[in-house]
């Protein structure tokens, strides 16, 4: 990012305040919660960014200074609980979350199934927990929807996501706090603004956020399975009718058959000739054809298989 990351939380009488909840000046009464020792609120009219520094005039006179390690992240994620430890319940947004399926034989690789899981949706979370632990992993939020357990992490550059094991009875959701960063340093300063509601906003709706697993996956999961066995066999079939339907010419009218491939009318053939009038992809499952421009879907319009080119 090349840029120093400012201050913009500190601690007052033993709780988190942001650069927009304090006087200007030594008057904040504010310390760091990275190093503990005393901070200066810089508020001027400047256009800069306001921020809290390290009052240097206090610190000289402290005979072991600490170096700070101040954290940005860290200060972030502990403003974050404290808010959600006050509040009951909140619309959040939940992403979408899509996965593909394919069969492990490299020719059936067209017969992939796309699986949607969940779409985006806004819902209603509540009950909020802080820091309570699911199966060992530490969340920074647990909250209920519907019933639903749903475990909420947070990370940044040196917090990565957590592996979390499958088949489970909640959810787990992971939202980065990397580009609040950039929220905060284009954050407009004015009377009455809060950059606790920027934060607040962030976390519900408009930070970068991922499944990190889904209480559905499993049961969407076992059908997926289902309707790819379901495939390859209907695949399979589909392709032993064709050899079946040219052994049978070639059994009962050998000379025809013979006089049919020198003209291009085996019932391969005609089938391929019979796509071809009505689109440039077919669907082996559906054996239905259909046109696809530049650009578009190659998925068969009534049950999704991946088509394959007419002439193939």
């Amino acid at each position: 990012m090349g840029k120093s990351v400012l201050i913009p939380f500190a601690e007052q009488n033993g709780r988190l305040v942001d650069i927009t909840q304090v006087v200007s000046g030594k008057a904040c009464n504010c310390t760091c919660p990275s190093c503990g020792q005393s901070l200066v609120a810089r508020k001027g009219n400047s256009e800069r960014v306001h921020h809290f520094a390290h009052n240097k005039n206090v610190n000289e006179d402290i005979d072991e200074k600490v170096e700070c390690k101040y954290s940005f992240y860290v200060a972030a994620r502990l403003v974050i609980k404290q808010i959600f430890s006050e509040k009951q319940s909140d619309e959040w947004l939940l992403p979408r979350l899509k996965q593909t399926y394919e069969p492990e034989q490299q020719k059936y690789k067209n017969l992939k199934v796309l699986m949607v899981v969940s779409e985006e949706q806004q819902l209603l979370l509540e009950n909020y927990q802080i820091e309570l632990s699911l199966d060992k992993v530490e969340m920074d939020i647990v909250a209920e929807v519907k019933g639903v357990k749903v475990g909420i992490f947070f990370t940044y550059p040196s917090r990565p996501y957590p592996e979390i094991e499958k088949h489970k009875n909640y959810g787990v959701l992971g939202i980065d706090l990397e580009d609040l960063t950039e929220c905060y340093r284009e954050f407009v300063f004015k009377e009455g603004a809060s950059f606790q509601n920027e934060i607040i906003k962030y976390v519900l709706s408009e930070g970068d956020r991922e499944w990190l697993y889904h209480p559905r996956e499993q049961s969407k999961e076992k059908w997926a399975i289902e309707e790819l066995e379901e495939r390859v066999s209907k695949f399979e079939q589909f392709e032993q009718n064709k050899v079946n339907q040219v052994g049978i010419e070639q059994v009962m009218e050998p000379t025809k058959f013979v006089s049919n491939v020198g003209q291009q009318n085996s019932v391969l053939e005609e089938m391929i000739k019979n796509r071809e009038k009505n689109g440039n992809r077919y669907c082996p499952r559906c054996d239905y054809a259909w046109y696809v421009s530049y650009g578009e879907t190659n998925s068969c319009p009534k049950c999704y298989l991946s088509g394959m080119e007419c002439g193939s």
